[in-house]
């Protein structure tokens, strides 16, 4: 266990551990959990901000629990330094994917797999072509997902250097842009729960806005496969549900602000590390929306399917250095999982 060298501007790529595994297999290298990039001297903001990311990203099954259940223990969470001095984000990238591999790989002998995914999301872990790990390649061939060399086109977003919002080109009107998973989640059953527990802020907006509870079944909802997609049903449900968003936020979208989304996108990441949009809807303003108390999360309540919206089976990405051409998805370090487009 280690910590990068104090190098400003300088990209690492870490493992978080699991100090009881640790201690169990006496090898950190079966203990990692978790593989993400840093930079300079802020890797351990940069660990407690996954941490946290974690803990608040959309209701996860029991697998994708264990930061969770360390902090539970009482336990820190150490980090072992895989590479450190990366000059560029994107070689930082390329590295944090490598690891990926190579770590999965020998977690999986163990019976074990990270609980992120792709590189700056979450969802399902990368393979790089051609790397020695063949079996660990073949294995997405046989789960039937897309090819790794699969291309969608890729949508820029500018951001106005006034105010640091997103203005989405080529069309005009905001959307809300939600990020859907491969792999399957816990399900809930949802009952009502008391009304106090919504903020009196929303005055007269509490009668459109029902007060739920969220109770764990013994079933699961199925990740997103491309052989079986979902049906609008079953897409919606996981595309509405459960986002932690700003209470203001929301009254103003009620009230009628100028800016809010008028649509809601679903992208699922690609084994190639690529967030599509696969679904979109209008946000049907005049509905039910869903407050969850417990993690201050909502359900967006969702109108007509677009089934020909103009950014389907498209990335949104973005340049945020002003000095490089590079692009970046537009969800990536949004740890909430959502991000208002406008």
């Amino acid at each position: 266990m280690s910590e990068p060298s104090a190098v400003d501007d300088a990209f690492y790529v870490y493992g978080l551990i699991d100090p009881k595994v640790a201690r169990e297999t006496a090898d950190e290298l079966f203990a990692v959990f978790y593989v993400g990039k840093g930079k300079g001297r802020r890797w351990k903001q940069h660990s407690r901000d996954v941490q946290e990311a974690l803990i608040i990203s959309e209701r996860l099954g029991s697998k994708q629990a264990t930061i969770r259940r360390i902090l539970e223990r009482g336990e820190s969470i150490p980090a072992l330094i895989f590479a450190e001095g990366i000059e560029t984000e994107k070689d930082a990238y390329n590295v944090e994917q490598l690891a990926m591999t190579l770590v999965e790989a020998l977690l999986r002998t163990q019976g074990r797999s990270l609980s992120n995914a792709t590189p700056g999301h979450g969802q399902q872990v990368t393979r790089i072509p051609g790397t020695l790990i063949q079996e660990v390649q073949q294995g997405e061939d046989d789960r039937g997902q897309e090819p790794i060399s699969a291309s969608f086109p890729h949508i820029p977003v500018e951001i106005s250097p006034r105010r640091r919002n997103v203005s989405v080109q080529p069309f005009s009107h905001p959307v809300l842009l939600v990020k859907g998973t491969r792999e399957p989640l816990a399900l809930f059953e949802n009952r009502l729960a008391d009304a106090s527990l919504l903020s009196a802020g929303f005055g007269a907006l509490a009668d459109r806005i029902k007060v739920l509870e969220s109770v764990e079944v013994e079933r699961e909802r199925r990740g997103w496969d491309p052989d079986e997609p979902w049906e609008g049903a079953e897409a919606s449900v996981r595309a509405r549900r459960y986002w932690p968003i700003a209470g203001w936020r929301v009254v103003s979208w009620m009230q009628g602000a100028g800016d809010r989304p008028r649509d809601l996108l679903l992208g699922i990441p690609t084994p190639s590390g690529q967030t599509v949009v696969r679904y979109a809807w209008r946000i049907d303003y005049d509905g039910q929306w869903e407050f969850y108390p417990e993690g201050k999360r909502w359900g967006i309540p969702l109108g007509e399917q677009l089934l020909k919206h103009e950014l389907l089976n498209t990335v949104l990405v973005e340049n945020r250095d002003d000095d490089s051409d590079a692009e970046t998805q537009v969800l990536l370090n949004h740890a909430a999982g959502w991000r208002h487009l406008q």
